[in-house]
This record gives structure tokens, C-alpha cells and sequence, in this order.
């Protein structure tokens, strides 16, 4: 009892030592059972739902053997307007004959895209047969009609769980995919989905320098060129076995592939490796690419950067890390424009370094005619492939850093933020793999970077699967994010759940502020807001000694409410069902009735204080104690434990130690093998040399056989304290 009164003490004091040192964690925000959460799901099992665009106030979702319009004001789907895509029955019975299960064997949407023109692309893997199918209509509420169909190969890929991506740049789609049933054949490749028949332009196949066993996982246009960014495995990493690179891609938008001694094969593609990795002198490198944003725009008065951030984990096996990276557009072109090159005279050759050649700049830049190329051009055109230097992180580290299990898997942006301080901040919304959505404030600046380059704002925990895709909804404060079988629609902003001024002031969120007149945390837009002085903000460092006087944030309204109800209310213990929001902990108030058990025996007390206790200290209920006191007294009382513990650990150990030399005592001086027993006479003499007779129906004692001993023999004589005393003399040994 005292024990576990002292372990209660302990875990009291640590938790509260625990909320006075770690008041920076994010605040958890469950929001799987909140009202203000929209969720959309189909009915149907495995829909596996991962393709996400606006429609104006619509939201498409592709998904298994349909398309989804779902009104993002109500969040319901129009059933009017979905479309249902499933094989053909030839097509899927095709495809279990060649070994493909039936979940397999079905149409994944893959590619998904609206035109200038009103017109929606909609490509699947339709059962290991990709195709495309063109509609018309829909906008003003009339039914789609099928205009056009083409086989998608090289625009969807054959099987549904390889990583594919595209982007559309008016009638020219370019994809990143398989091309092959095997999934062997990996390419980037555009076509005009306009024309039923295009053979398009692609990578040279069965090349591993170009790509070599892809992940796509986005694509987008800058200027001239359209960007592909996937990992794959690294072919110049000479004598370093099976090593994974992320990299960005990119080819001329005016490359028509015509060259006549490589046909419909780009001219202009060349990649350059991505650097994220944590600095110092044996750098930590996160090499798997994960998710990238959109290009984010710079608002500052200063400009310095428009830039993309992307998702990273690591590639070491037993490694659980992740980590977001953000580069600049000017230096990705810097270095595919000044970069040497790394070429392979033959295959198996060592990697070397090749200074770059004028025209094969000019070719890269995009100004050239590959129809003109001589062929000393388009063969330095096609060896240089692969850029010498890489690109590396603009803050010269990563962003943020995820440990632990929990892995970042998606990532969308809400560009340059305005907050009261006149800055603009990126705010970064992380999906993971436990169906969590981080909310991130970038504070790095390039200028001067710092050991903290972002903070935290709160977990916002949607689902328990992995989060598959995030998309902001423009002018709504809303995301949409996507998870295997649902689609979640929430808010962003959760500044009222804030219940002091401090802890409104420590979000650091440049989205909240404290309204000093009406003394509550509110969602505010700081470019809209004419009465600076009437709020409270700190992003960038949370100084809460901003709310020094500023009172509660609870306004008088509610003050007197409350007071009412608490008059109004008996003086009995209510039925508790309400639940604490905290940072640390999500406590809910159980029933009376919930208290015992099955057999009407009341639950584990120390348990239900343990965890009541703990979830108070963490939403500051129980304050005032000196961290230094604090960290004394659970010192102490941790010391108490161990030597208690100790202490028990050593009684028992010398009691068995005493038990044991007892036993063996007793047992060694009444029985001894064979060998040793002797017969000695009454006279006293010496010992006999010969063995005493054993009698014929008796067997000796045995000191090598198993099983038990006999017991022992007894002998005729006195019998002194612990065996036969030394004045006795010997007899004639009797056997029992």
C-alpha cells in the first residue's frame, strides 16, 4: 500500500514537472467525433480513394470503379453526377487468368483532371488495362456524356499499388508511370489527350541512367520546362550497394522528340539529385521523397524565394524518420543551368565529371530545334543526363523533424500567412501515417537561419489510417484530407478552445490572436484588421508576458452564464460526460456507473486519480510548484523507490542463499555416493578392503543414475547434530 501510494505521489509530480518543462508540446485536437468535421464515404468497401480536384464549389474524388461529386458546402455526394466505371467483364476475367486477384482486378482512377473547355480526363488501371475516357458536360448540372476513350498506356499505370503522378498543361498530359504489365518499364511521358491515337514523347527504355525502379510522387510546370520529382535507386553511387536518391526532373515543354535517330524520345531530360539531410560532419540524410506542394510565392516586402517543400523519410532500414525540406526554384535552376555533369563512357565504368558544354546548355534551356540537332549535339544532349551537384535545402536544414514511429506522408501549403508583427509566414499542414494532421509554422529565414526553424501549432487527429492526400480549399480556412475509405473536411483554425491568454499567446499561430476588449482567443485575418493595438500575438517567440493584466479569456457573458447554471444546479455530484481538450492528454469524465466492474467491485482507484490527476496538471489546474521543487521531490521520491526495491531485492536474495546452504548441509551429511561409503567395524579397526556384501534382492545405490536418490541409509549407532556423531562407532550397513 505504501508503495503504490509513493508511485501515485511520483507520477503526480512528474506529470506536473512534465507540464511546466514541456509547455511547447503541440496541442492534441481529436476531432474523429467533432461536429465541425464533415466526412464523406461512399459505402462501399475498399474504395480506395486517393485522387483529389476542385470543381468551382465541388470536389472530385476518384476512386475504385467510380468518380465522386461532392458538394464542398454540404459535403454529400450527387449521385446524379458520379460516375461508374467498373471493367468490362472480359477484361477482368482476362485479368484473374494471368494471376491477378479480384481486389487487383479492378478500375483504380489514376488520373483525374478538368480542361480550359469544361471537359474531365478520367484515366484507370480498368483491370491491368489502362484507359482513358473523355466527358462532356456536368457544369450547370446536366449529365456527363463520353466524348472520347484511348488505351492510357504510359498515362495510368497497369497495377493499382505502383506510384504514379501528372500534370496537365492544356491538352498536353504528362505523366510519370509503368508503361508494361511487369511495372518494368518506368517513363515520363506526354501525349495529346485530345487524340485518340498519340504515341507522345517518353524516356528511353530499358535505360536505367534515365530512370531506374521510380516513385513519382508530383509533378509541375515552371516557365519552359515541366518538372517530375520520384526516388529511385541510385546508378552512379559506385561500390555503395542499393542506395535510394530523390530527385527532380525536368523536361523542355517544346521538345517535340522528332528527332529522326530517336524518335518520340525527349532530347531536353536531365535530373539533379535532392539534398535533405540533417548538417555536420557525417550528415543524416532523408533520401526517400515522400510529397512535395505546391511552388509557394513569396508576399514579403523582399522577396528572396518562391519555394516547394516536400516530405522526406529515411532510407535505413529499422530507421522511423521523417523530415520536410524546402528548395528554392532559382537554385534548383542554377544548378541544372551551371552544374557539371556526371557520364559513363561504357556501362560498368567508373562515374566522372564532365564540364558543360555550350550546346548542350542551350539545349537544356530550351533553345534549340531537336529536328536541326547535328548528331555531336544530340549525343551530348543524350549522355548528359544526371547533374554533378545537388540541390540542397534552402534553410541548410530540414524544416521540421518527425522521430518515432509516426512517419509525414503528405504535405499542403498555406502560402505567406500575414501576422500582426507584419511578417508573412508559410504554414505547413503534414498528414502521417496514423491519420494526424501537424500544423506547422515556418520561422526559418534564409538570411539567418537558427537552430529552431518552426514550431508546432497542434495535431489535429482525423482518422486511425494513413493520411493519402491533403488539400487546401481556397477562401474557406478549410482542408480536405483522405484517408483509404473516408474523406474529412475540417477546419484549420482552432483559437477558441484557447482558455487563458497565455495559452492563446503560446499557439504561436499567426491565424489566432487575443482580443484584449472582449478577453478571448479569436481567428483573425491580420491584413484585414485596422485596430492592431486591440489584440495580442507572439509568433514568433510566445512571449507570454505580453498577458501580463489582460485577465481571463472567458468574456463576462460567459462568466455570468456559468454563474447562473452553477445557481440553478443542486448541490450533488452530476453525471460527468463532458470531455477535456489538452495538449498532453484527452481525458473523458466517466459515469458513476462505469467506476466498477462486471461484478459490481469498484475499478483500480489509483488508477482513475493517476490519470485524473495527470490530465489536470496538463491543462493547468493544478499549478504554483517551483520546477525546482518539483524536480527535488521526484528525485526523492524515485531514490525511495529504488532503495526500497533494492532492499527487498537483497532480503530475498541472502534469504534463498540461507535456504539453499541449509538444504545442501543437511542433504550431503546423510547421503554420499558409492565411491565414498564406507563400513567400518565395531572394534574400531581399520576398514575393510573388500565391499560389503549387498544382498541379492537389493540394488545398490547408483550416484550416476536419473531420477530421484534413495534415501538414505541408516545406520546402528549414535546420531549426532547434523549425521553420525565422531565418538560413535561404525556398524554394519543396513539397507531400507
Amino acid at each position: 500500500m505504501i508503495l503504490r501510494i509513493a508511485l501515485l505521489l511520483f507520477v503526480l509530480l512528474f506529470a506536473l514537472a512534465a507540464a511546466e518543462f514541456r509547455s511547447d508540446l503541440p496541442k492534441l485536437i481529436d476531432l474523429r467525433q467533432d461536429r465541425d468535421v464533415a466526412t464523406f464515404e461512399s459505402g462501399n468497401d475498399g474504395e480506395n480513394f486517393k485522387l483529389l480536384d476542385i470543381d468551382g464549389d465541388h470536389l472530385l474524388i476518384g476512386a475504385r470503379n467510380a468518380v465522386y461529386n461532392v458538394s464542398l458546402r454540404s459535403f454529400k455526394g450527387n449521385d446524379a453526377w458520379n460516375i461508374q466505371w467498373p471493367p468490362a467483364e472480359a477484361v477482368h476475367k482476362e485479368c484473374t487468368m494471368k494471376g491477378k486477384s479480384k481486389n487487383e482486378c479492378q478500375n483504380y482512377i489514376r488520373v483525374l483532371s478538368r480542361d480550359y473547355r469544361g471537359g474531365l480526363l478520367v484515366c484507370g488501371t480498368n483491370a491491368f488495362l489502362p484507359w482513358c475516357k473523355v466527358y462532356e458536360g456536368g457544369n450547370s448540372g446536366d449529365e456527363l456524356r463520353e466524348n472520347l476513350s484511348f488505351e492510357a498506356k504510359g498515362v495510368s499505370p497497369f497495377d493499382p499499388n505502383h506510384n504514379s503522378t501528372f500534370f496537365r498543361d492544356g491538352d498536353m498530359l504528362y505523366t510519370g508511370t509503368v508503361a508494361d504489365f511487369a511495372g518494368g518499364d518506368a517513363l515520363i511521358h506526354r501525349r495529346d489527350v485530345t487524340k485518340e491515337h498519340d504515341l507522345g514523347v517518353r524516356t528511353e527504355q530499358a535505360d536505367d541512367k534515365f530512370l531506374n525502379k521510380p516513385q513519382f510522387v508530383g509533378a509541375m510546370k515552371h516557365k519552359e520546362h515541366v518538372m517530375m520529382w520520384f526516388a529511385e535507386e541510385a546508378v552512379e553511387c559506385d561500390n555503395c550497394g542499393p542506395t535510394i536518391y530523390s530527385r527532380v526532373a525536368r523536361v523542355c515543354t517544346n521538345d517535340l522528340g522528332n528527332n529522326p535517330n530517336y524518335p518520340n524520345q525527349w532530347t531536353t531530360f536531365a535530373k539533379a539529385r535532392l539534398n535533405c539531410s540533417i548538417p555536420g560532419d557525417f550528415p543524416f540524410y532523408f533520401d526517400r521523397i515522400q510529397s512535395i506542394s505546391t511552388l509557394i510565392p513569396s508576399k514579403s516586402k523582399t522577396p528572396t524565394s518562391n519555394l516547394i517543400y516536400a516530405v522526406f523519410t529515411s532510407s535505413l532500414s529499422g530507421v522511423s524518420q521523417s523530415a520536410i525540406c524546402a528548395y528554392d526554384i532559382s537554385q534548383i535552376w542554377s544548378v541544372f543551368s551551371t552544374s557539371n555533369y556526371l557520364t559513363q563512357d561504357r556501362v560498368g565504368d567508373l562515374w566522372k565529371v564532365t564540364k558543360v558544354s555550350k550546346s548542350a546548355d542551350r539545349i537544356h534551356e530550351c533553345e534549340f530545334s531537336a529536328r536541326n540537332l547535328t548528331d555531336s549535339q544530340l549525343k551530348t544532349a543524350r549522355t548528359n543526363v544526371f547533374m554533378e551537384k545537388p540541390i540542397g535545402n534552402f534553410f541548410h536544414q530540414p524544416v521540421s523533424v518527425q522521430l518515432g514511429p509516426e512517419q509525414m506522408t503528405q504535405i499542403a501549403v498555406e502560402a505567406q500567412v500575414s501576422a500582426l508583427d507584419g511578417r508573412f509566414y508559410d504554414i505547413l499542414y503534414v498528414g502521417t501515417d496514423r491519420g494526424n494532421v501537424f500544423k506547422i509554422v515556418n520561422l526559418a529565414r534564409a538570411a539567418a537561419p537558427s537552430k529552431f526553424v518552426s514550431h508546432q501549432v497542434l495535431t489535429m487527429k482525423l482518422s486511425k489510417d494513413p493520411i493519402r492526400k491533403l488539400l487546401l480549399v481556397e477562401d474557406s480556412a478549410q482542408i480536405v484530407a483522405v484517408t483509404e475509405t473516408k474523406v474529412f473536411k475540417s477546419p484549420i483554425a482552432f483559437c477558441n478552445q484557447s482558455k487563458t491568454c497565455e495559452e492563446c499567446i503560446g499557439l504561436r499561430d499567426p491565424q489566432c490572436a487575443f482580443d484584449v476588449a472582449l478577453l478571448r482567443c479569436e481567428a483573425i485575418s491580420a491584413h484585414l484588421i485596422t485596430d492592431k493595438e486591440r489584440y495580442i500575438q507572439s509568433v514568433e517567440s510566445g512571449d507570454m508576458m505580453k498577458c501580463a493584466g489582460k485577465g481571463k479569456v472567458e468574456n463576462k457573458m460567459e462568466n455570468s452564464e456559468r454563474n447562473a447554471q452553477q445557481q440553478d444546479q443542486p448541490r450533488v455530484n452530476p453525471k460527468m460526460n463532458a470531455v477535456i481538450t489538452s495538449a498532453h492528454v484527452s481525458q473523458e469524465w466517466a459515469d458513476p456507473k462505469e467506476s466498477v466492474d462486471s461484478d459490481g467491485k469498484p475499478k483500480d482507484a489509483t488508477t482513475q486519480v493517476t490519470t485524473l490527476l495527470t490530465a489536470g496538471v496538463s491543462e493547468g489546474i493544478i499549478r504554483g510548484v517551483p520546477n525546482i521543487i518539483v524536480v527535488g521531490v521526484c528525485v526523492g521520491i524515485l531514490a525511495l523507490l529504488a532503495g526500497v526495491f533494492i532492499g527487498i531485492c537483497f532480503t530475498y536474495r541472502m534469504y534463498v542463499l540461507s535456504n539453499e546452504k541449509k538444504s545442501h548441509s543437511i542433504s550431503s551429511s546423510y547421503y554420499k555416493p558409492p565411491s565414498t561409503v564406507m563400513t567400518i567395524s565395531s572394534a574400531g579397526s581399520n576398514p575393510p578392503t573388500t565391499p560389503p556384501v549387498i544382498p541379492s534382492n537389493e540394488k545398490p545405490i547408483n550416484a550416476y543414475e536419473t531420477g530421484p536418490p534413495p534415501p538414505p541409509p541408516a545406520y546402528e549407532g549414535t546420531l549426532g547434530r547434523g549425521g553420525i556423531s565422531p565418538t560413535a562407532l561404525y556398524s554394519k550397513q543396513t539397507y531400507l
